[in-house]
């Protein structure tokens, strides 16, 4: 069974037209890891919910540029988010499309539990209002991190061999959701939702141009908040 689910029938809108420009002025190595709090590595569990953790962390990147304390509810976006198939699968733009509003907790209340429950609205927290969704993006995937916070985007992970976290052999038929917070010249940094044991420390360097990573990306670019 798929971990992500339907990426190339995803359906590919932009709110807004996106400009590169220059993407080759950015530096060749950036880790978001060094600027900000980039969230602690989950574990997803046994249900397939690498889509929900990949787009939180994106939206994450939002919410902590006004509180820093603050995180989005992971439980939330695997209950509510329409068109999924919640443990069975899903596609991050899903989350970013929906048009309710995210809880949003301090990493203390983290409370999810690997299931998926009848969605319990919530009048406070954040809402999405910009996105981007991507086809083959590795081209500008430099300047996207760089410019636009850490990305999510999908990996074929199957067949995976690593070595003191980097990537030595993988799929390239994309079938799993990650969260790219930063690149080297020959490397994308990607966070993981398999526990801080997997890779290095959760995290893994997925060569550049390998793993089916230029299939699909995406990532918010706005958010409301309801306080």
């Amino acid at each position: 069974m798929n971990l992500l689910v339907h990426v190339l029938n995803a359906s590919h809108v932009f709110t807004r037209k996106l400009h590169v420009h220059r993407p080759e002025i950015v530096p060749p190595s950036f880790d978001w890891r060094e600027h900000i709090d980039v969230g602690r590595v989950h574990q997803q569990g046994h249900c397939q919910s690498c889509w929900a953790f990949s787009a939180a962390g994106s939206i994450d990147y939002l919410i902590k540029q006004k509180r820093p304390d603050l995180e989005v509810d992971v439980q939330a976006l695997l209950d509510c988010t329409p068109k999924t198939q919640g443990c069975e699968g899903g596609v991050m733009d899903k989350v970013f499309r929906y048009d309710g509003v995210f809880p949003v907790r301090t990493p203390a209340g983290y409370h999810y539990d690997a299931q998926q429950h009848k969605c319990a609205r919530n009048g406070k927290g954040v809402r999405v209002t910009e996105f981007r969704v991507l086809e083959h993006p590795e081209k500008y995937l430099n300047y996207l991190v760089n410019m636009f916070g850490p990305i999510s985007a999908a990996v074929d992970f199957r067949g995976l061999a690593m070595q003191h976290g980097h990537v030595q052999h993988c799929g390239e038929n994309p079938n799993h959701a990650v969260l790219v917070v930063g690149y080297t010249p020959d490397y994308w940094i990607v966070k993981n939702s398999f526990g801080n044991r997997w890779g290095d420390h959760g995290f893994a360097y997925v060569p550049k141009g390998k793993c089916g990573i230029d299939t699909y990306a995406s990532f918010a670019t706005g958010i409301e908040w309801y306080i």
